[in-house]
């Protein structure tokens, strides 16, 4: 409590002012702090034993009325100063007085009494004495108020959840001490309208509301501690107030439970030590309640204390704030319809920041870094930001220095002890042990995960299912059963709640995926799978990082994860798949780094399959980015493995993966792996992580330089992260920028759906399958129309062109005769030649290819490279000519005619029902890009089969 000293005059007027009563409160309450026991007051006489080094003495002090210096008011005082001593037997006296006691008094006074011990208390002697012991008097001068004051505002602090966690101790003592006051709320409806209004408050608006006031919260938003500096925030407008004084009482749900509930007796048992017996606290103060929260009460023990809250409210003026988790529940009594509602809200980034800032004092990087980890990671998304996960967070942060994502299942174990560790305050059940509550919420938690879309159960299914789970089993409560557990549990820990007074819902989907993995974990690790089943679903992908932080080291499941994302054949896959990998490794930094080494290839390789996605949906008509550059494609890519792999926790495993990409850049020399060892070396090189040897190495040391895609997306990447070794790399990069003008000008020119399949279009995931067209188009619809007949999975197979329309059949040839040379281990080369004159030209003339499927597919002897001549289908049966030059079966054929004509693509021949493509190819390939019905591409079924038939991969496809 703030205390500015006041002005010497001011000081003089404020003793003048005292009546009677208050200054021997005042003379009471110094002779205490002067260290005095066995105090009394008898008549106008304060009394005390003052304790010497060998004995104990008694001494009075006795009230000078009024001014005086006249002979005969001496005579009086030597009157009544005698009397006193003969009945007390005390010999030692102080006169005080809140005036001046004249030199002349003085004089007379101690001649009087020549055998006596006489000192004198004047205004003049007791300033000193009050700016010495009694500061806070100068607020105001209610001395019996101030003590309560003081006491008050010194226990603020002294409770707290944190204080139960086994990784709480001294160090973190400045935790309790800091408040960043929270946003608060006020929901009311406009009386003109009947609008309903949601208005943003401070704490004056919540002390001078003169309504009841229910202060609602979740759990941790920091209800208790605002309840505390409401009062804290009540007793500083006490000072130089003309109003009567602010008296604030904080009632816990410990208190009135041992009070039986009894509020009038709580409040004196609070108040009687500090006011004379007797004092009505309600009639000279303005007395204001807080109650901190009751949702943990039994409805029938709420409905007597809001009963007793009202009937002090209308009879003694008496107002109150009450918390609440769930403030509909309330409702229900009279009083609270009258009551305002104010809400308060999880922090935003700038009490985030405040908060952190004040925990990490004098250490400002340390701020900066956790405030990086908590944005970078997308924590504040995963959490509920209050101050009590804030709290706990920034403990674990200074206890071991590891991000955030590592210790997720840390900070959930310690929210989860303080939540569930709290003190039953019901008499239906008297205990309930916070490992059966745990149990309930992880089996309720796998329940939830498991369901369709994990919809909660209607509170009857919710009953239902516990119900009929304990039906057999004994349960370890003394008394009630297990339908009063579940009824605790929804009204009283804030992790369950009751939506649209129906639905049993986790108030935070990760106390869902939380509990949920504490079930598996603990209970069912048979189904331990359902998490690897289900990875790319946001809910589960989340649960499987609590669940591995249990561990921490979990080789075979971490395994079983990387083969499931291997399956990734959707965009949002993909991007889940990094992701996932880039957590879930984290929570598992115990792990063998060999085995998350190969995790990282993994995301490697899906993000660029990302990548691909991205370019394909760019070259769309309709695409969102469709005039983005490929640097920006490339740049987009490269942070979003930047920011799920940036963690000290996963340099070893980075540096592991950056190795085996650089070697194969330097031995291969293409621009894949120049991205892939690109994009490790800027995660490596991060502020985080501030590993910059690779990075160094790689533009330094390899031809990164001379490649333009590499050159203009490190010169990118670097302008944006800057760290320190900034200028000297981005000097590096661009010393040969000028060498490579007319390159990085059609990058920045031209947008990257424009570039794709052609000799910019180089980063390629790595796939054992390649599809090889005669041109660009045929490539497009090709992969259009697998995704189509998929249901939107990206193809298993990489296609790409072997050149422009025209000339491309010849160059498709070359390549295709050539094969062997192209392909690493394991992977297979399929060319895909047109049945028109040209095609087959050249699909016959490829040496060393024996026949598979007549006049269809030929196979390189000894080798795994296909040349696959456009299958014949049923509609097109009198395309197939004996005569080479007859033959006109293009790719666009597998359209029905009336989709060809639409687009005037068709022309007649002078063979009967038979016609040739004509017009921009690319411009109808643009046209196809539009088609999302499996109908249209029904064809290319046949097509398709015949390459799985190579690959040996099922293939599911729907043309309905």
């Amino acid at each position: 409590m703030d205390v500015i000293a006041a002005p010497q005059k001011q000081k003089i007027d404020i003793v003048k002012g005292l009546d009677k009563e208050k200054l021997f409160h005042l003379i009471t309450a110094l002779v205490e702090k002067l260290g005095y026991t066995s105090i009394k007051q008898i008549g106008d006489v304060v009394t005390g034993t003052y304790s010497g080094p060998l004995s104990q003495h008694q001494h009075a002090f006795i009230y000078l009325d009024e001014k005086l210096n006249a002979s005969e008011h001496t005579k009086v005082y030597q009157s009544s100063i005698e009397k006193f001593s003969d009945t007390h037997k005390i010999v030692t006296f102080f006169i005080f007085s809140n005036n001046v006691i004249t030199k002349g008094f003085q004089v007379d006074i101690k001649s009087l009494l020549p055998k006596f011990t006489i000192d004198f208390l004047g205004r003049d002697d007791l300033i000193p004495l009050i700016d010495k012991h009694l500061l806070d008097f100068w607020k105001h001068d209610d001395v019996q108020l101030l003590e309560y004051e003081r006491t008050y505002c010194d226990s603020i602090h002294g409770d707290s959840d944190l204080k139960k966690l086994q990784i709480f101790n001294e160090k973190y003592d400045k935790l309790l001490k800091i408040f960043i006051e929270p946003n608060y709320y006020h929901f009311f409806e406009d009386k003109n309208t009947g609008t309903p209004i949601r208005k943003k408050v401070g704490m004056e608006q919540l002390c001078s509301n003169s309504k009841p006031l229910i202060l609602s919260g979740s759990a941790g938003t920091g209800k208790t501690t605002s309840l505390k500096k409401i009062g804290e925030h009540l007793i500083s407008l006490n000072k130089s107030t003309d109003k009567r004084k602010s008296l604030p009482v904080f009632l816990s749900i410990t208190e009135l439970f041992e009070a039986n509930y009894d509020l009038k007796t709580l409040i004196k048992k609070k108040l009687s030590s500090f006011f004379d017996e007797g004092f009505d606290y309600f009639a000279n103060y303005s007395m204001t309640v807080l109650v901190d929260t009751i949702d943990e009460l039994e409805e029938a023990n709420q409905n007597t204390i809001l009963s007793q809250l009202e009937k002090l409210y209308k009879n003694k003026g008496v107002n109150f704030i009450i918390a609440s988790r769930n403030h509909e529940k309330l409702y229900s009594s009279p009083i609270l319809k009258e009551a305002d509602n104010f809400s308060i809200e999880k922090f935003n980034n700038d009490q985030i920041k405040r908060f952190i800032s004040n925990f990490f004092q004098n250490e400002q990087s340390r701020a900066d870094a956790l405030l990086d980890a908590l944005k970078d990671n997308r924590i504040l998304e995963k959490l509920p930001i209050t101050p009590l996960t804030l709290s706990l967070i920034s403990i674990l942060y200074e206890e071991n220095n590891l991000e955030i994502p590592a210790t997720i299942t840390d900070i959930y174990d310690n929210f989860n002890a303080v939540l569930l560790g709290k003190a039953i305050v019901s008499s239906r059940l008297e205990f309930i042990d916070s490992s059966f509550r745990e149990r309930i919420l992880s089996l309720y938690g796998l329940a939830i995960l498991e369901r369709k879309e994990h919809t909660p159960m209607d509170k009857n299914e919710f009953f239902d299912y516990f119900v009929a789970y304990y039906k057999d089993k004994t349960i370890p409560i003394r008394k009630g059963n297990i339908e009063d557990v579940l009824e605790y549990l929804i009204n009283n820990t804030g992790i369950l709640l009751v939506k649209d007074g129906k639905y049993i819902q986790f108030s935070h989907d990760s106390f869902m995926e939380y509990y949920g993995a504490i079930e598996l974990f603990k209970h069912q690790r048979n189904k331990e799978n359902l998490l690897v089943e289900n990875f790319f679903d946001i809910n589960w992908q989340n649960a499987s990082f609590f669940y591995a932080g249990k561990s921490r080291d979990m080789s075979d499941f971490l395994i079983r994860i990387i083969t499931k994302v291997q399956t990734s054949s959707k965009v949002n896959e993909f991007f889940m798949g990094v992701m996932g990998l880039g957590y879930l490794m984290q929570s598992l930094y115990q792990t063998d780094n060999k085995i998350r080494k190969q995790g990282v290839d993994m995301a490697v390789n899906i993000n660029i399959q990302a990548h691909e996605a991205l370019m394909k949906i760019s070259s769309d008509e309709d695409a969102l980015f469709k005039n983005y550059k490929l640097p920006i494609l490339l740049l987009m890519n490269v942070f979003y493995f930047y920011e799920n792999f940036n963690s000290i926790t996963l340099k070893e495993p980075l540096n592991l993966s950056f190795t085996d990409f650089y070697n194969q850049y330097q031995h291969l020399n293409d621009t894949s792996s120049g991205y892939k060892s690109l994009k490790l070396a800027l995660t490596l090189n991060s502020k985080r992580i501030n590993e910059s040897s690779q990075l160094e190495k790689l533009i330094f040391e390899s031809n990164l330089t001379h490649d333009p895609s590499l050159v203009m997306l490190a010169d990118l990447a670097l302008e944006m992260s800057k760290t320190e070794n900034y200028k000297e790399l981005k000097k590096a990069v661009k010393k040969d920028y000028h060498k490579l003008s007319e390159p990085l000008k059609r990058l920045t020119d031209i947008p990257a759906g424009k570039l794709r399949f052609t000799n910019y279009d180089t980063i390629r995931s790595e796939r054992r399958y390649i599809v090889i067209t005669e041109g660009k188009t045929d490539a497009r619809i090709l992969e259009h129309a697998f995704m189509v007949l998929t249901s939107g999975n990206v193809p298993y197979w990489e296609i790409k062109a072997a050149g422009e329309e025209n000339a491309g059949v010849k160059q498709l040839a070359k390549i295709i005769q050539n094969g062997s040379v192209i392909l690493s281990k394991d992977q297979k080369l399929i060319g895909l030649f047109d049945r028109d004159s040209g095609g087959l030209e050249e699909f016959r003339r490829l040496k060393n290819f024996d026949d598979l499927e007549n006049h269809t597919l030929r196979k390189l002897q000894n080798q795994e490279v296909y040349a696959l001549c456009l299958p014949a289908i049923a509609d097109r049966e009198n395309y197939i000519q004996e005569k080479q030059v007859f033959n006109f079966l293009e790719i666009e054929h597998y359209f029905s005619d009336e989709l060809l004509n639409k687009h005037n693509k068709l022309k007649k021949t002078s063979i009967e029902n038979v016609y040739e493509i004509i017009g921009n190819k690319n411009s109808f390939a643009n046209e196809v890009l539009k088609i999302q019905e499996p109908a249209v591409f029904t064809n290319f079924v046949e097509l398709f089969k015949i390459i799985d038939k190579i690959t040996g991969i099922e293939v599911n496809y729907s043309t309905e």
